[in-house]
């Protein structure tokens, strides 16, 4: 994840695994874990917190293949900021809440995916306290380094932007091949346009996302075209198809509702517009800094199945254990034990971490399954070994520089672990 001054240090203490929680196990002799956790990222309770001084700029990059997530950022201190980057491929922003009216001098979140076939995801995230009346603010996809990837912003809030709540059509509108994609979002009273995108290289997506606009729209006044006007678009297509599905937007008086340019086009399913829509924020969108941060708007709306047991993952039922090695590890080893069922994790379509064939799960006939396994490293997420097994409660496994992925019901009531990782639990997930 990503690591600078914001970096938080992982401590243990006895109490149940919960969602997202992150575990740094370091020896060379196995540590038993009975019950463990830490105070980063437990759903609708723990996160941590980032106050940044009055006048300060805190700057916060996020690198490939790292995540930024659970933080709440606190710039309520007169003149604080915070400026988010991520120019990355294979990133993740999750759970994140900015609490406080941004100065924006600057974008709260400037995000790119420079390679071809790599992918970014912005999930869960708060920007709606806004930004300083004319001010930037807001959410731009940079053309710099370039956009090839495919980028998704998922339950994100954005309010009160005075130059674009979400600019994601600048790279398709210089000629780059990266697309941008918006699901299950709330935009409020963001001028220019609400949401801006477009490629000429493919179809952007825009579903379940309600738009609202209503008087409480600034002005904007930081490099517009018109100071002080307001022109407060819903959808704004350019270069490029947008697709529009199951969404609501009402701008009333203070602009369009869906606007094109430059070859943009826009096709409408579902469509929701002026006193026909409901202008409420969609399920699970945060209504505040400590819902992101928490996860807890997400809690009941992404709450797992009845955790049966399965040969496969191809529903998204149960809690999901992930080991991920350090860089640096020759060997992990790992063995832990639920009261209930496991079944390993063969898909990695959501960007998580797979089981691999040598796995092991084991049921031990109490009530009780107990995993075990090893991987090797590979570049999408998981390779397929021989020595990691699964049978009812029972798993058992290695990881070599890489990664496994399982999913249980139950509690986990033995843990034993050698090698350096990171353990994660996503309940729900």
């Amino acid at each position: 994840m990503a690591r600078d001054e914001t970096a938080r240090d992982s401590e243990s203490e006895t109490a149940p695994l919960d969602r997202r929680s992150y575990l740094k196990l370091a020896g060379a002799a196995a540590a038993t874990v009975v019950g463990a956790r830490t105070a980063a990222a437990a759903s609708g309770s723990s996160y941590d917190t980032i106050t940044v001084s009055a006048g300060e700029t805190r700057r916060i990059s996020v690198g490939d293949g790292e995540a930024f997530e659970n933080e709440l950022v606190d710039i309520t201190a007169d003149g604080a900021s915070v400026v988010l980057t991520a120019f990355a491929d294979d990133f993740t922003v999750r759970n994140v809440g900015i609490e406080g009216v941004h100065p924006g001098e600057e974008n709260f979140l400037k995000v790119c995916v420079p390679s071809a076939g790599a992918t970014g995801l912005v999930e869960n995230v708060y920007l709606g306290d806004g930004a300083v009346a004319g001010s930037k603010g807001g959410i731009y996809v940079h053309y710099d380094p370039g956009h090839e990837g495919e980028l998704t912003f998922r339950r994100v809030n954005v309010a009160h932007s005075s130059n674009n709540g979400l600019y994601g059509s600048a790279p398709g509108h210089r000629g780059q091949s990266g697309l941008v994609h918006v699901e299950d979002s709330y935009f409020n009273s963001n001028n220019i346009a609400n949401v801006r995108l477009g490629s000429s290289a493919g179809t952007s997506h825009v579903r379940n996302t309600t738009i609202h606009v209503d008087d409480s729209v600034n002005g904007c006044e930081t490099n517009c075209s018109s100071p002080g006007a307001v022109n407060a678009r819903g959808v704004w297509a350019w270069d490029g198809p947008v697709e529009l599905h199951d969404w609501d937007v009402k701008t009333g008086s203070y602009g369009s509702a869906l606007a094109t340019r430059d070859g943009g086009s826009i096709e409408q399913n579902d469509s929701r517009i002026g006193s026909a829509a409901d202008t409420s924020p969609p399920e699970g969108v945060p209504t505040s800094a400590e819902e992101a941060a928490s996860a807890s708007s997400t809690s009941s709306s992404d709450s797992g199945g009845d955790g049966s047991s399965s040969s496969g993952d191809s529903s998204s039922s149960g809690t999901l254990l992930e080991f991920v090695s350090a860089d640096d590890a020759a060997d992990l080893r790992y063995e832990f034990t639920v009261e209930g069922n496991v079944r390993k994790r063969t898909s990695g379509t959501d960007s998580g971490y797979v089981a691999e064939s040598g796995d092991s799960v084991t049921d031990n006939g109490d009530g009780t399954v107990t995993v075990s396994g090893d991987a090797a490293k590979s570049a999408d997420l998981g390779s397929v070994q021989g020595g990691d097994a699964a049978d009812g409660g029972d798993a058992s496994g290695e990881v070599w520089n890489g990664r496994d992925g399982f999913r249980f019901s139950g509690e986990i009531t033995q843990f034993s672990l050698e090698g350096s990782t990171v353990v994660e639990v996503q309940d729900g997930s």
